[in-house]
């Protein structure tokens, strides 16, 4: 057996890899993180900064976000504070996988069973920012499991020629619990978001979506389009229309007031709104 051992007495097959040195640490188990379904993101970080906990919390959502697509989480919980991405200009803040939730509002103290609508967004508001420079929320393609991106202000983002500077988002996509504001995009629409689901619904619940821009002439606040159903929101204060659906889209119990340069909602194929307040917006 001593073929399997190197001079200094350790096993040469380290991590099922045979080592051939001459000397070899002794692997421990225990020197490999163990994820559960929850990353932990602080700002500034904590401990060793591998998201297992608030004690060793990220400092960075991507890097969250990557951990638990890699070891099988689902959640990614975010504390308050604000949070930008690698600010470089053109890029998406923070891009999306599937599967694996977001969720803001913390303290940075809650266990890890703690009942999610106890949240104070308020009191712990997390911002997710694209500094006026970049989209802030990205989801490259049409997801097969349901992602929620819950309890988050999300700010200052800016795009050229692309949809979405707060969000663009595709299937199976849920937003909520949220404030969008301050986005723009130039040269195409929803400055705020723009969801664009194919056979698998998206949804956009309980949000507010105000103070967002396009230089089209629709789409300011919201441009949905394909199975996306829009519930409980208030759309205020956008530049060049408040929200435009269409493809089957449907919205309801909405509040859309106050928005310029455009109609407050403009429907398109197949479109739906009901039970909706929409008073005060001004056209062109």
């Amino acid at each position: 057996t001593t073929l399997f051992r190197s001079r200094s007495g350790n096993e040469r097959i380290q991590q099922g890899v045979i080592d051939l040195g001459c000397y070899e640490s002794e692997y421990l188990e225990s020197e490999l993180p163990t994820y559960g379904d929850i990353i932990y993101v602080k700002v500034g970080g904590a401990g060793m900064k591998i998201g297992t906990s608030w004690a060793d919390a990220c400092d960075d959502i991507s890097q969250a976000i990557n951990i638990a697509g890699s070891n099988g989480a689902t959640q990614v919980w975010v504390a308050q504070g604000l949070y930008t991405g690698d600010g470089v200009s053109g890029h998406n803040a923070f891009t999306l996988v599937d599967g694996v939730s977001l969720y803001g509002g913390f303290e940075g103290n809650e266990p890890n069973d703690y009942d999610l609508t106890l949240r104070d967004f308020t009191e712990h508001t997390t911002q997710l920012d694209g500094q006026q420079i970049q989209r802030v929320l990205y989801q490259p393609s049409a997801f097969t499991n349901m992602t929620y991106i819950d309890g988050f202000t999300i700010q200052n983002g800016s795009t050229q020629y692309y949809d979405g500077s707060g969000a663009y988002l595709r299937d199976n996509s849920y937003i909520r619990k949220r404030v969008v504001i301050g986005n723009a995009v130039t040269g195409s629409t929803g400055g705020g978001l723009n969801v664009d689901a194919g056979t698998n619904t998206a949804y956009i619940e309980n949000c507010v979506i105000k103070n967002n821009t396009t230089n089209y002439s629709y789409g300011g606040g919201i441009d949905a389009s394909g199975c996306v159903v829009i519930t409980g929101c208030t759309i205020e204060g956008n530049s060049n229309g408040g929200a435009r659906i269409s493809s089957s889209s449907v919205m309801k119990n909405c509040i859309i007031t106050n928005n310029n340069g455009g109609t407050g909602v403009e429907l398109g194929s197949n479109s739906i709104i009901e039970n909706c307040l929409v008073a005060n917006n001004t056209g062109s």
